[in-house]
C-alpha cells in the first residue's frame, strides 16, 4: 500500500477495512490504458476500486480515469499489476493524482478473478507507521454470508 502524504499513520481504518468493493476487469491481450468507459458503469463512490487486469505488466490507468475516481468519490484504489501507471515511463500521474486526493493505492493484488463485479468488501489495512508511505499489506476480500 502506498499512503496519501508518504504517511501510513494517516490511513484511516474506514478507509482501508471492510470497503465495499467494485472490480473492473479489464483483461485482455491488448494493454491499452484503463479509461473512463471502463468505470462509469460502476457506482464508485465511498468503494474501493479493484482493477483486474490478469497480467502483472498490466493496463494502466489512464490521467483522465483516476481523475475521475477522485471526482466520484472513490476512497481506495488496487489493482493486481505492478501498477497503476505505464511502467515504461517515469511519470506517475494516475497515482499522483489519487494520493494527492487522499486514496490510497495498493498494488500487486491476487485473487481478483475470484471476486464478482460488486457484493465483496475488501481490505488492506496498514500498520500504523509514522512516517512510512508504502508498505506491503496482507489485503483481502470477504463475501458476505446470504
Amino acid at each position: 500500500m502506498e499512503a496519501p502524504g508518504g504517511d501510513l499513520g494517516g490511513v484511516e481504518l474506514d478507509k482501508a477495512v471492510d470497503l465495499p468493493a467494485v472490480v473492473v476487469r479489464v483483461t485482455g491481450a491488448r494493454r491499452s490504458p484503463i479509461g473512463v468507459g471502463s468505470l462509469a458503469p460502476f457506482d464508485v463512490r465511498d468503494h474501493a476500486v479493484l482493477l483486474h487486469t490478469g497480467v502483472r505488466e498490466g493496463h494502466c490507468l489512464a490521467a483522465d480515469a483516476a481523475a475521475w475516481l477522485v471526482e466520484h468519490g472513490a476512497v481506495l484504489v488496487g489493482t493486481d499489476a505492478d501498477g497503476l501507471d505505464d511502467c515504461a515511463r517515469e511519470a506517475r500521474p494516475a497515482r499522483e493524482s489519487l494520493l494527492a486526493a487522499g486514496i490510497p493505492v495498493v498494488e500487486r493484488l491476487t485473487g481478483l478473478e475470484r471476486l464478482p463485479p460488486t457484493g465483496a468488501l475488501f481490505t488492506a489495512a496498514p500498520p500504523r507507521l509514522l512516517g512510512v508511505g508504502r508498505v506491503p499489506v496482507r489485503a483481502y476480500a470477504r463475501l458476505p454470508i446470504s
